[in-house]
């Protein structure tokens, strides 16, 4: 696992884990793209936003629902 901030992405690119509310330019380099959204009216926003620029530019989102404990 490699923890970074900015516009590179090293030499990893499986998965990335994206913490943020705006998408990196760089994540087409990337096999996957994770996203956790919490319930905040703004991440949820975002996410929303996120979803649909992924859907736009041919990357299918999935949504995987997690129970609340």
């Amino acid at each position: 696992m490699v923890l970074g901030l900015g516009d590179d992405s090293g030499t990893h690119q499986d998965l990335l884990v994206n913490l943020d509310l705006s998408i990196p330019a760089f994540f087409t380099r990337f096999a996957r793209v994770a996203e956790v959204v919490v319930e905040d009216p703004a991440i949820r926003l975002a996410a929303r936003e996120s979803f649909r620029s992924y859907r736009e530019q041919g990357y299918p989102p999935q949504d995987h629902r997690l129970q609340r404990l």
